[in-house]
């Protein structure tokens, strides 16, 4: 089964990705905080994970270049949010470490 796209409107168009590319700033936001809240996150990429499948499907190809301008904001929040969640990945992977090797030196001290 293939999807046709729907032919929506250009004002539709940038309406949609002006409302992913918000959506997408409120990820960055939670995404710089110093402790991410990982469960919020995950709920704003769902809503944005079925609002860019839409986009896709919603639009012909040729009406993507109208609005490149756009894309190319949405990829850049996008390489942002997944660059800061990496690093927050590695500070979380760092103190798990840390935390394994405290443990066992409290384990080897109590003589277990």
């Amino acid at each position: 089964m293939t999807t046709e796209p729907m032919q929506m409107s250009a004002p539709d168009l940038k309406q949609e990705l002006l409302a992913l590319i918000a959506l997408s700033e409120e990820m960055l936001a939670i995404a710089q905080e110093e402790e991410i809240d990982v469960n919020l996150l995950a709920e704003k990429e769902q809503q944005r994970s079925a609002g860019v499948q839409h986009f896709f499907q919603a639009y012909d190809k040729s009406a993507y270049q109208t609005e490149k301008q756009l894309l190319s904001t949405l990829q850049q929040l996008d390489r942002q949010i997944l660059t800061r969640c990496n690093e927050y990945k590695q500070t979380v992977a760092d103190q798990l470490i840390g935390f394994k090797k405290n443990q066992k030196a409290v384990n080897a001290y109590k003589g277990k």
